[in-house]
């Protein structure tokens, strides 16, 4: 091959695509070294902080035992060990906190992170001076990094699926465009399975798409095929989080709609996903006697993100909040309509894509997919709402940010539309047109990344080397009770329950299932104002959270204020261990 034909085959050719790719990921590792370096500062989500515990109990040989103790786990469990046949079994079945199978997370996230933590060999028992001086927990740079990872895996995806829905030109700059979007590096940060499962989302889009073109080509096996990695696909999707499970209604009406010449394909893949799910939903009913596990609590959750109490209840009514949930889905999607744009980034191919909705392409398999997307934003929505109506940006029920890699191609597919209208024939405009719009659509990024840039730690309330000092004051057999579970759990090693939401529930815990040695009280509870303490969800723990004195009758009768800053941290203990 001549040096022209080389230099055709990657300026136009075959070798285009590759130039491409290579570009987006030398910008990519460039990026992400930067947020990293400029924004991480350790874990600041108890759900990631949750799921890490998880992976560490995993990669430690312990099962998938937590350390964070809900009360609504125990009331599930209670209540279980006190049915006729569990007592027909066990004369006097108890409840055992340090060996408590875990009945609120889906299992495949943890489990993935394990494998990342067993194949680095990391270390998960520095002492808090190692801590201190280290800054950053030596795990979270690996959870960190894996999201990373999983976010390039996803432009890759997306840049082909792209490319077969559209062409190469939409491919490249809805890559970009995706790996422009702040949240998308915020989410990697956060620790969350975010990331992770936007990568299956992509792969779902690329198989389910690549499905349509084998039934358009009539080539069966191929259908038969795709279809089978499709279901695959979403079995591993639901069981990384299990509120996507509405994702099977959009799923089945396309491939019903798109495979209808085709019958037994679709049948066979919806099997599957149900086959594939219900093993994990039997195992939460042998545990614990409900397939569910604290999914009803949560349902019947109520108030804001930090002051919600559903899990930290242990005397609720495990019934079904019909009343409760259908007043969630409507404030849920109220939410979503009204933050959509805030809710996927804030980017400007999310306009585009919305406004995409209006035009039809020449592709029915493109107007298929798009079709799908839409219906996927209602269904995780519709999980989403159920568990917290009303999420953040970053936040783990911001469900809707896992459709944005499909709505950036289908937004850049229109931009290109409209760009082609306008026959701009110089070349040079076209590439100015296009930069600008990939300016735009960057823009927040660019903004996070200006300083200042955020503190040593993720405080208030969590400060790793001291929640690490004041749980090793306790031994491994015993309980810590906190306002910040997951962090006592994850930095400090020791199993945590959540406060519960009154002294009533706290004795009932304390004297039927497990007695507490200790307590970790942080601004996360008092940070408030003071209508807040004596009147919020947390009132029967005014005195305490305003260092007025003890109740009468706590158990914990030895406290000590503790730094960070202005002593903020209060502990409680049996006895003097300082």
């Amino acid at each position: 091959m001549s040096f022209q034909d080389a230099l055709y085959t990657l300026e136009v050719g075959k070798g285009r695509r590759w130039v491409q790719l290579a570009a987006i990921l030398v910008g990519f590792v460039f990026l992400a070294l930067l947020y990293f370096v400029m924004l991480f500062r350790g874990l600041d989500r108890p759900t990631a902080m949750d799921h890490a515990q998880l992976a560490r109990q995993l990669a430690t040989g312990n099962g998938f035992n937590t350390m964070v103790i809900r009360p609504s786990a125990l009331k599930v469990y209670s209540d279980f060990y006190s049915t006729p046949a569990m007592m027909a079994h066990t004369p006097q079945p108890k409840i055992d906190v340090f060996a408590l199978p875990d009945i609120t997370n889906a299992p495949v996230y943890p489990a993935v992170l394990s494998v990342v933590f067993r194949t680095f060999k990391v270390d998960f028992e520095p002492t808090a001076t190692e801590l201190g001086k280290a800054q950053i927990y030596a795990p979270e740079r690996l959870i960190v990094f894996f999201n990373q990872f999983c976010i390039f895996l996803t432009a890759v995806v997306l840049y082909f699926w792209a490319w077969r829905m559209f062409d190469d030109r939409v491919a490249f700059v809805s890559t970009l465009a995706f790996v422009g979007c702040d949240l998308i590096w915020q989410f990697a940060l956060s620790g969350l399975s975010t990331s992770w499962i936007l990568l299956l989302m992509t792969m779902l889009g690329f198989v389910l798409h690549e499905s349509l073109i084998a039934e358009e080509e009539d080539r069966q096996p191929a259908v038969w095929g795709w279809a089978a990695g499709s279901a695959v696909l979403l079995v591993v999707i639901i069981l990384s989080k299990l509120s996507l499970a509405w994702l099977i209604f959009p799923y089945a009406a396309l491939l019903l709609i798109a495979l209808r010449r085709m019958v037994f394909p679709p049948l066979v893949a919806l099997l599957i996903v149900l086959l594939g799910i219900t093993p994990w939903f039997v195992r939460n009913y042998q545990v614990c006697g409900n397939p569910f596990g604290t999914g009803i609590a949560k349902v019947a959750e109520f108030g804001t993100v930090k002051e919600a109490i559903g899990d930290r209840t242990f005397l609720q009514n495990n019934n079904w909040p019909v009343k409760r949930a259908l007043h969630k889905t409507y404030e849920g999607f109220g939410h979503a309509l009204g933050n959509f744009f805030s809710l996927m980034g804030s980017s400007a191919v999310i306009l585009l894509a919305l406004a995409a909705f209006m035009h039809r392409f020449k592709r029915h398999r493109v107007q298929l997919m798009r079709w799908f997307l839409l219906g996927s934003g209602l269904a995780v929505v519709l999980g989403a709402s159920l568990l917290r109506a009303e999420p953040g940006a970053v936040d783990e029920e911001n469900n809707l940010i896992l459709i944005f890699p499909g709505l950036a191609a289908v937004g850049t597919a229109f931009f290109y539309v409209l760009l082609d209208r306008l026959d701009i024939g110089l070349q040079i405009v076209r590439y100015i047109v296009v930069t600008f719009f990939l300016v735009v659509c960057t823009v927040p990024l660019v903004i996070a990344l200006l300083p200042p840039g955020p503190g040593q730690y993720r405080y208030p309330p969590y400060f790793p080397p001291m929640i690490r000092y004041i749980s090793q004051l306790l031994g491994p057999k015993e309980l810590m009770v906190s306002d910040i579970p997951a962090a006592t759990a994850w930095y400090g090693g020791r199993v945590s329950l959540w406060m519960p939401t009154t002294l009533k529930e706290f004795y009932q815990i304390n004297d039927t299932i497990q007695w507490a040695s200790g307590m970790l009280i942080t601004p996360e509870s008092w940070d408030n104002s003071l209508y807040k303490i004596d009147k919020g969800n947390s009132q029967d723990w005014a005195p305490i959270l305003r260092r007025q004195g003890l109740p009468s009758g706590f158990p914990l009768t030895s406290y000590t204020p503790m730094p960070p800053l202005d002593n903020e941290y209060l502990f409680f203990s049996d006895r003097r261990r300082w």
